[in-house]
């Protein structure tokens, strides 16, 4: 089992004055709806009695954003 490969855009911007500095992260740009992470392994809940392959994966975040506040001392 092989995953197809992935491009996730992200983006920071930062600003300084003086000792301040604001920045502004943005994740997932586009909000592409892919797996960040996809294996293959057997798995068995509690109540079966044998275990079943199968894929699992974690899907991206979707877009989202991060504002910082900084000074220096």
């Amino acid at each position: 089992m092989r995953e197809g490969s992935t491009t996730i855009v992200n983006a920071s911007f930062n600003y300084t004055v003086g000792r301040w500095e604001v920045g502004l992260e943005l994740d997932n740009l586009f909000n592409r709806e892919v797996n960040d992470i996809a294996y293959y392994y057997e798995t068995r809940l509690a109540d079966e009695l044998e275990g079943v392959d199968d894929v699992m994966f974690h899907p991206i975040d979707p877009v989202s954003a991060r504002v910082t506040l900084r000074i220096s001392f």
